[in-house]
């Protein structure tokens, strides 16, 4: 009887610890995400338009609590890609161009986020900045140009693999709400990243030219275990 005792005393502990287990938030987490993106020049210039593009990454996030409230951070890193097209002139004139651009980088934020709740739909916010690992720019031109005085002369130029310059760091802000399904986890994101480094100012031919900085906004849905 003892024995019996001490056994259902043993199988009770175990299916309690089992429960526990089974119930306790995870610190780390391990994720994807994957959603447009809209870039917009900053201050806007006369014409200009925003590039569209796409963004893929993942997410590694550690917890420094053991409830889904409160704090954590999160390494995201994550492919960006932008294209661009857009004409200079008046079609069927004398100087007309047709352009058409891509923008590629892999990037790598570190983001703090403050979750709000501990049910199965918690809002979130984040505050980080990231650092441009990598970038390629490429872009085509063609059209037709006719100066005055002179022949016209058709156009006809591409340039692939470009480095391009600007600031390699960005800061960003971000609100969100995760949704528990199942056994993992939805995150909604919208995202906002701006540039860190003060607009910068170039002389081409006597003329100031400022460079405008690149405002850009992100939403993604992933899924996190």
């Amino acid at each position: 009887m003892k024995r019996l005792f001490t056994l259902i005393i043993m199988i009770i502990a175990a299916q309690t610890a089992i429960a526990q287990s089974a119930t306790e938030t995870r610190r780390w987490e391990f994720g994807a995400m994957l959603g447009p993106q809209v870039s917009f020049l900053v201050p806007r210039q006369d014409g200009d338009k925003p590039l569209k593009g796409v963004v893929a990454g993942l997410d590694v996030g550690y917890r420094f609590q053991d409830a889904a409230k409160g704090w954590s951070v999160h390494l995201q890193p994550y492919f960006s890609g932008f294209r661009g097209k857009g004409t200079s002139g008046v079609k069927n004139s004398n100087f007309y161009l047709e352009i058409k651009s891509k923008i590629r980088s892999f990037n790598t934020p570190l983001l703090f986020r403050y979750t709000f709740s501990n049910g199965k739909i918690r809002p979130f916010a984040e505050l980080g900045a990231q650092c441009m690992v990598a970038s390629r720019f490429s872009y085509k031109i063609s059209g037709m140009n006719c100066p005055e005085g002179a022949p016209c002369e058709p156009l006809n130029e591409e340039q692939i693999n470009q480095k391009p310059g600007g600031p390699r760091i960005t800061a960003l802000a971000s609100a969100g709400v995760q949704i528990d399904v199942g056994k993992v986890t939805i995150p909604i994101t919208i995202r906002l990243v701006e540039n860190v480094k003060k607009q910068e100012t170039y002389d081409f031919g006597g003329v100031e030219y400022k460079v405008p900085k690149s405002r850009v906004v992100q939403l993604t849905a992933g899924v996190t275990f």
